[in-house]
Formats: C-alpha cells, sequence, structure tokens
C-alpha cells in the first residue's frame, strides 16, 4: 500500500480496491453461512414442530407418494421473516466487510507521509 500510494495512488482508490474485495468474500461467507445454517433451521423446526402444534404425540404421517407435500411441508417448516432473513445474511455481511474495509484502510492511509 505504501509504494502504491507513493507512486501516487489516490486514498480512494486503494480504499475502493480492499473495500470491493472484502465485500465479495464477506458476501460469499454470508451466503455458504446461510446454505449451511439451512439445514440446522429446518432440524429444529422439525424437531420443535410437536411442541408448536401440542402436546397430542400423534405420530405425523409421511407420504412418500407425495414429494411435493414432503416439499411444501419443509417449506412451510421455518416462519415466514426467517425465510426472508436469511437471503439478507449475504447482504448484510457484504456491507458490514465493505464499512469496516473502507474506514481501516482510509483510517491507515491517514497515517502515511
Amino acid at each position: 500500500i505504501e509504494i502504491v500510494h507513493g507512486l501516487g495512488a489516490t486514498d480512494s482508490y486503494l480504499a475502493a480496491r480492499f473495500a470491493a474485495r472484502a465485500t465479495r468474500l464477506a458476501a460469499l461467507g454470508g451466503a455458504v453461512g446461510a446454505l449451511a445454517a439451512l439445514p440446522v433451521l429446518l432440524l429444529l423446526a422439525d424437531l420443535a414442530a410437536p411442541f408448536a402444534a401440542g402436546m397430542d404425540g400423534a405420530p405425523r404421517p409421511v407420504s412418500l407418494a407425495a414429494p411435493a407435500e414432503a416439499v411444501l411441508g419443509w417449506l412451510s417448516a421455518l416462519p415466514r421473516p426467517l425465510w426472508l432473513a436469511l437471503p439478507g445474511l449475504p447482504l448484510a455481511a457484504s456491507l458490514i466487510g465493505f464499512a469496516t474495509a473502507q474506514g481501516t484502510v482510509r483510517r491507515w492511509l491517514r497515517q502515511l507521509p
């Protein structure tokens, strides 16, 4: 950074390069994290379903003949706000990565002569 800054690169240019890389990496990490969390959330929702439906103890019927019903069952296992929040995780992570990289690089560049 010092060499490129000494050659005439502006603070904005350097900060933008670091922020772009941090944004891409944070978005990728957020997407991988959301995808990794999805099976865990579905499992926890499945485990909590008897408590949410009541304590009747009756087993839920499993129908292998209707895969569409099984998919709809998995989709309805999680509340709608959670389905809306999961895609927002990569966006939130990328915004945090961008702001952190911009602030850190600009603060460091201000200390250079």
